[in-house]
């Protein structure tokens, strides 16, 4: 399940996020992760800047694992498109 919402804060847009994954394998749990995150939208020369950042955090089973292994990272991305 993902929920965003976006919103203008004076001549940025602002669009948080948050979602939830979990995995199924045979009936049996095979993971789940947690994600958080931002994104931006604003005017710049010309230009449509859109940075992105998001950090997940979870766990998986490894196939025929009862323990898990824990999973967790950043990830950033920058968009620019010309107008």
């Amino acid at each position: 399940m993902n929920v965003a919402f976006g919103f203008e804060m004076g001549s940025v847009y602002v669009q948080p996020s948050i979602e939830g994954r979990a995995w199924m394998r045979d009936a049996e749990k095979a993971g789940a992760v947690g994600t958080g995150g931002l994104r931006l939208r604003f005017e710049w020369m010309g230009l449509s800047v859109n940075p992105s950042a998001t950090y997940s955090i979870g766990n998986v089973y490894p196939a025929g694992s009862a323990t898990s292994i824990d999973v967790q990272g950043f990830r950033g991305s920058l968009l620019i498109r010309v107008r």
